[in-house]
């Protein structure tokens, strides 16, 4: 048997990352991991190729491959994945849907012409689905009967991909969550009792990777890599001396909680792992918005400590907002950027509420009759709303512009890339030659490798330049001059950036690597901000001209 594998493509989004990939001669951010794996699950008789849609199109040659069409893919993709299928049965091939969309939503594949659907994790269900497509008697729903031990996960199919079209590849150590957050869909999707993989298969999935030959960023697609310490400690403690053997061919970055900063020793860890990043869901500085969500595990600890904790031990942050919960005042959105300012995050995503199938919040929202299922599009920061909040729709609309345009103003976020950065500990690197820093962990003490050339490295970026060093050096070079002549030079910020520039190399130059990788993403943000401006303001000016009675009821609340 023949099988195509396709990712359809995202729309332009906040992760789309596509400034940053252009930089680093990449066509794509991240590969599609769920079919990599599921590609793992199937015989190993059967011939697969590969077609993701964010890194090259789908040719004629790839159609022509393939007996089977397999999809999958999330909400955010599901215009692109409605058309692939219609048109994969314009060419007469059977088409089996499985993924995130389809296991919250079956429906609109099933009227796009999906054969099969595939609903829940396919460890437990792809093989049987093989041997009925091998022998043509294929069902028209599978569902997963239950929650799938991760210790029987395979190896993903890393060798189907074209290293070179990604900026980072990505594994997976847990499924499930123990909160109960009203808005997330996470454990809809994989349960609230988290599993997870055995350290000895985490480390085999980075062998490989390596025999591959890729260097360069790894992402941990854990929903929450800390959710359970004893499992990351344990993980950590066997990635550490693996990467010092390797000489350090990868810089990692993950999803975690905002206790990571009440765990010294924890964070310590991460970093001589080589962790550089980590995604923080803050959601909102209000604690009473935080508990009428259930985002109970943010107040715990006061957030901004925690927060300053993470960033004086040695990671980056990429936090995290949600504007439009239900009672929130107005102001919200000023009250998030004099947080971010206060903190001194330099990157601040603010998602628009968007109600994810099946949650709580879903539900409540039918209930309540609040909710516009056909405005459902999966995409947090961006448009059109799916529910009518509890203010007028029109406010919370410029006041979420207004937020994005202060939290991105050139200076303002230069300012804050230098604070950052330079109250972050040195490198460890750094520190042994005399720069002040204190750590609770070292690496030597978690194993002995007997490999005493390795150097510790800024985290994510030396190690991995030392394969390709000159494409590396070609791009970030040419990445440096782009950020220079926009920032440095043509813009109204430029004494901000030479500010920047100059504090961090003068209290704390191990970190000016990251820090021209916080200008980087900030330059990708920017772009990217100037295309939701417009659509904002579309969509303001829609609803501004409507007559008061024709106006969606949250607009005049």
């Amino acid at each position: 048997m023949r099988a195509l594998l396709v990712n359809p493509a995202s729309p332009y989004s906040f992760w789309s990352f596509d400034k940053i990939c252009r930089m680093s001669g990449r066509r794509a951010l991240i590969p599609p991991l769920g079919l990599l794996t599921a590609a793992a699950l199937f015989p190993g008789s059967w011939q697969l190729r590969l077609a993701d849609l964010n890194a090259r199109p789908i040719t004629d040659a790839d159609w022509d491959f393939a007996d089977i069409v397999l999809f999958s893919g999330m909400l955010l993709q599901k215009k692109s994945l409605l058309e692939l299928i219609a048109e994969a049965r314009r060419r007469g091939k059977t088409v089996a849907v499985g993924g995130p969309y389809v296991t919250s939503l079956p429906q609109e594949a099933q009227e796009a012409g999906a054969d099969v659907i595939v609903r829940g994790e396919g460890e437990d269900i792809i093989p049987e689905l093989a041997a009925d497509l091998a022998t043509g008697t294929p069902k028209a729903v599978y569902t997963a009967g239950g929650r799938p031990a991760m210790t029987v996960s395979p190896l993903p199919r890393f060798d189907l991909l074209r290293l070179d079209d990604y900026a980072t590849m990505s594994i997976q150590t847990s499924r499930g969550c123990p909160h109960d957050c009203e808005f997330c869909d996470i454990v809809n999707l994989y349960g609230k009792v988290p599993r997870y993989k055995e350290p000895q298969q985490v480390i085999a999935e980075l062998d490989e990777l390596y025999r591959l030959g890729w260097r360069n960023e790894v992402f941990f697609c854990d929903d929450n890599f800390i959710g359970n310490k004893k499992h990351a400690r344990r993980l950590l403690d066997a990635l550490i001396p693996w990467m010092k053997e390797h000489g350090e061919p990868f810089g990692f970055w993950t999803q975690a909680s905002v206790d990571l900063g009440q765990d010294q020793e924890l964070m310590d860890r991460m970093t001589a792992a080589n962790f550089s990043t980590v995604f923080v869901g803050v959601e909102s500085p209000d604690e009473a918005t935080l508990e009428r969500s259930h985002k109970l595990q943010n107040v715990k600890n006061p957030l901004a400590d925690s927060l300053r904790a993470i960033n004086r031990n040695g990671l980056s942050i990429i936090a995290s907002f949600i504007m439009g919960f239900d009672g929130e005042e107005a102001g919200a959105g000023d009250r998030i950027v004099e947080f971010v300012e206060d903190v001194g995050l330099p990157q601040a995503m603010v998602n628009l509420m968007q109600i994810l199938p099946n949650t709580r919040l879903w539900e409540r929202m039918e209930q309540e009759g609040r909710l516009r299922p056909g405005d459902t599009c999966g995409d947090t920061v961006g448009l059109p709303l799916n529910f009518e909040p509890s203010r007028s729709t029109e406010e919370l609309l410029r006041e979420y512009r207004r937020t994005w345009r202060m939290l991105y103003d050139p200076a303002a976020y230069m300012g804050r890339l230098e604070r950052f950065y330079t109250a972050m500990r040195p490198t460890r690197s750094a520190m042994r030659k005399g720069q002040q820093g204190s750590l609770t962990f070292e690496p030597e003490a978690a194993a002995s490798t007997g490999n005493k050339k390795t150097r510790h490295a800024a985290p994510g970026y030396d190690g991995f330049r030392r394969k390709n060093p000159l494409r590396h050096f070609y791009y970030d070079a040419r990445s440096l001059a782009l950020l220079t002549w926009t920032y440095g030079v043509r813009s109204p910020a430029r004494g901000a950036y030479w500010r920047a520039v100059h504090g961090v190399w003068k209290q704390n130059r191990s970190r000016l690597v990251l820090l021209f990788y916080g200008m980087a993403q900030g330059y990708n943000t920017m772009a990217y901000l100037r295309a939701l401006d417009r659509k904002l303001s579309r969509y303001i000016d829609a609803i501004s001209r409507e007559p008061r009675e024709d106006r969606p009821a949250g607009a005049d609340h």
